[in-house]
């Protein structure tokens, strides 16, 4: 069984899941925004580059929270 450095189908499987759910929680935050919630992602991207995707989802949502 390889290992090394390839995620196992169950990590992606997991990671996508949360991906799916943060993206969820994201939008009912803006009441269904896409636009505002692909704008507010690419902002955190252009300033803090290099993370997973599920980082920026929690980082925009932790911020949206912090504001309300």
């Amino acid at each position: 069984m390889n290992t090394n450095t390839s995620k196992s189908w169950w990590q992606q499987y997991r990671e996508a899941v949360r991906r799916s759910r943060l993206h969820q929680e994201l939008l009912m935050l803006l009441h269904g925004q896409q636009d505002q919630a692909q704008r507010l992602i690419n902002l955190e991207k252009s300033k803090n580059p290099g993370h997973l995707e599920t980082w920026y989802l929690n980082k925009v949502i932790y911020d949206l929270r912090k504001e309300a």
